[in-house]
């Protein structure tokens, strides 16, 4: 099976957050490591690997997997008191 990438739609930068790979939704087809093999390699299991955040995100993030399987995890913020 071939799975088209699509471009990245924009190449927005979010704080405090990352970049993982849904284990579940990979199917290791690598069409994610040919686009962007400096940000995420084949790892354990023939599952994606993410091995640099940030030239994940210049790659397109999310965008190179067509089946969801790199999603954006945001850091929940924590809000200080002002007393």
């Amino acid at each position: 099976m071939t799975y088209k990438v699509n471009p990245p739609k924009s190449r927005h930068q979010f704080e405090g957050g990352a970049w993982r790979v849904n284990k579940e939704k990979c199917v290791g087809c690598g069409a994610c490591v040919a686009v962007c093999p400096e940000g995420i390699k084949m790892g354990k299991g023939g599952k994606a690997e993410i091995i640099n955040q940030e030239k994940l995100e210049k790659c397109g993030g999310e965008s190179l997997c067509q089946l969801g399987a790199i999603e954006k995890v945001q850091q929940k913020k924590t809000c200080k008191s002002h007393s």
